[in-house]
C-alpha cells in the first residue's frame, strides 16, 4: 500500500481517521488496553492517540458505565444521544450497562464522543465530572465577532436546551427555530422588526403564549454557564467610565455590538441571560424590553 499511495494522501487519511501518523501503514496497530484508574495512565493513554484503534471487548463495559455517567450529567436521553451515535437505543443502553460484548471500532468510539460533546480520548480518561460540565451547569463557549450573533446562537442553545449542540451542523426543527426567535426578538434580534403580538400571530401562536416561552427560556438559562468574550469586552469597556452615548457612537463598543443592537438591549440580555451588568445601561433595560408585554 505504501508504494501505490502517494505520502499526501496517507497523511490525509491518517488526519481524517483521527490516528497518529503511521498509523495505516503499521502491522502491529495495538488494541486500546481496559480503562485504567490512574488517572495519569489514563490521561497518558488518551494523549498518544492509542484510542483511535478502537476499544476491545474487555474494555467497553467500564467505557460504557463512564458514558452513562456522562450521559446523565448532560441531562441527555439514551434516545437524543443514540440519535447522534446513528445507533438504536437498544444497541446504546446494552452498552452503557455493559452487556454489548464486542469490541468497538474507532468511528464508533469517536462517534459517542462527540455525541456527549467530548474531545478524542476522554471516554478513556476517568475525569471526576463532564468536562463540559460545572456545579450541575453546561460549560457553553459562544465565539462570534458581535454581541449580535451570540445572543442568535445563545438563543438557539436554549430553544433547544442544547441538544443542537449535539449536531451543530443540523437544522433546528420549527419549533426550536420559533422559540429561538422569539427570544431573540426580546433583545431586538429577530428576523421580524414587528411588535411581539404581531410575531406571535405569525407563528400561529397566542401573545401569552409567546411570553410564558420567552419566559421559561430565560428560566433555562440557569442550566447553562455562557462563556462569552464579547461580552466581556463589552463589560470592560462599559466599566471604564467613558460616556455610553459616546462609546457606542464613535468608538470600539459598536463594533462589538453590532450594526443593530442597542446598548440597553444588550444590557437586559447580559442581566436576564448570563448574570453579568453593563455598567451606566441599566436605566434603558425596562423600555428596551417592553416588547414583551405588548
Amino acid at each position: 500500500m505504501p508504494g501505490s499511495i502517494p505520502a499526501d494522501l496517507l497523511k490525509a487519511l491518517e488526519t481524517r481517521l483521527q490516528v497518529p501518523p503511521g498509523w495505516l501503514v503499521s502491522h502491529l496497530a495495538l488494541p486500546v488496553p481496559a480503562v485504567c484508574a490512574d488517572d495519569a495512565f489514563a490521561a497518558a493513554i488518551a494523549g498518544s492517540g492509542a484510542h483511535a484503534t478502537g476499544a476491545a471487548a474487555h474494555g467497553c463495559e467500564a467505557i460504557g458505565r463512564q458514558a452513562a455517567r456522562f450521559r446523565a450529567e448532560l441531562g441527555l436521553t439514551l434516545a437524543e444521544v443514540a440519535r447522534a451515535c446513528y445507533v438504536s437505543t437498544t444497541t446504546l443502553s446494552k452498552w452503557e450497562q455493559g452487556t454489548f460484548k464486542r469490541a468497538m471500532t474507532a468511528q464508533r468510539l469517536r462517534a459517542r464522543e462527540r455525541a456527549l460533546l467530548l474531545v478524542p480520548g476522554q471516554l478513556l480518561a476517568l475525569p471526576a465530572a463532564h468536562p463540559a460540565v460545572h456545579e450541575g451547569k453546561w460549560r457553553v463557549v459562544v465565539k462570534t465577532d458581535t454581541l449580535e450573533m451570540e445572543i442568535r446562537r445563545v438563543a438557539e442553545c436554549l430553544a433547544t436546551r442544547g441538544r443542537h449542540l449535539l449536531k451543530p451542523q443540523q437544522p433546528l426543527d420549527a419549533r426550536a427555530r420559533r422559540d429561538a426567535d422569539l427570544l431573540a426578538h426580546r433583545y431586538g434580534m429577530s428576523r421580524h422588526r414587528w411588535p411581539l403580538v404581531d410575531v406571535a400571530v405569525s407563528f400561529g401562536i397566542s401573545l401569552s403564549h409567546a411570553q410564558q416561552t420567552i419566559a421559561r427560556m430565560i428560566a433555562r438559562a440557569a442550566q447553562f454557564e455562557f462563556n462569552i468574550a464579547v461580552l466581556d469586552s463589552i463589560v470592560e469597556a462599559s466599566a471604564a467610565g467613558l460616556s455610553l452615548a459616546t462609546a457606542v457612537t464613535h468608538g470600539r463598543m459598536r463594533e462589538l455590538l453590532g450594526p443593530l443592537l442597542s446598548i440597553e438591549r444588550a444590557a437586559a440580555f447580559a442581566n436576564e441571560v448570563v448574570c453579568r451588568r453593563i455598567a451606566g445601561a441599566d436605566d434603558g433595560m425596562p423600555d428596551a424590553c417592553a416588547s414583551i408585554q405588548e
